[in-house]
């Protein structure tokens, strides 16, 4: 998870992309450009530049219609809904969080802990 939001917080849809491959996403087309969309609205913001101006359930319903979600494993749902949980408080105060750039810092950590990054 933390080379994801690594990923995404660099805005890289290349990098998203292959993180996405190596955790066992899977999608029907496997359009890069779709996902990238969707992981980035669980994982680090719903802007208008994500969501196309769709409220939730629209953005859900065109992301479906455009790739269908067929694998996503256990381990990246707690995470994106904590993401967007976080970011529907931060909403109700005004506040326009971008978690991959918040959370950063502390996956590069977490990868160079572990041997990821030099």
């Amino acid at each position: 998870y933390a080379s994801l939001i690594v990923a995404l917080a660099k805005d890289d849809v290349d990098e998203t992309w292959e993180v996405l491959q190596d955790l066992g996403v899977k999608s029907r087309y496997n359009k890069k450009d779709i996902q990238f969309l969707l992981v980035k609205f669980w994982n680090d913001n719903n802007s208008k530049e994500v969501t196309g101006g769709r409220n939730l359930q629209q953005f859900i319903d065109w992301i479906e219609s455009q790739d269908p979600a067929e694998n996503v494993p256990e381990d990246l749902v707690m995470p994106g809904r904590v993401s967007f949980l976080l970011r529907a408080i931060g909403n109700a105060f005004g506040i326009d969080l971008h978690m991959a750039k918040l959370w950063e810092p502390m996956a590069m950590k977490v990868l160079a802990e572990n041997g990821v990054l030099q």
